[in-house]
């Protein structure tokens, strides 16, 4: 059971979980064999940066909708 490699059928579970971007970057590190020498701290860290750029910029872009300036660039 745990020797399968996560692949994208794995992202409606991180997508349920509200992770998309955490998920993502978990496959990426998964399969990339450049990966491989970091510690697992190092890839759990990567993961967890990758969530929570993704949630600033959704949030970011939340706020900008919001507002309705006519300046949409401002």
């Amino acid at each position: 059971m745990f020797d399968q490699h996560l692949t994208e059928d794995d992202m409606p579970l991180f997508t349920k979980l509200r992770m998309t971007a955490f998920g993502e970057a978990v496959i990426e590190i998964a399969n990339d064999p450049a990966c491989d020498e970091w510690t697992f701290s190092q890839k759990i860290r990567h993961a967890l940066e990758k969530e929570t750029a993704a949630r600033s910029e959704h949030r970011r872009l939340k706020l900008k909708k919001a507002c309705r300036t006519p300046t949409p660039a401002a």
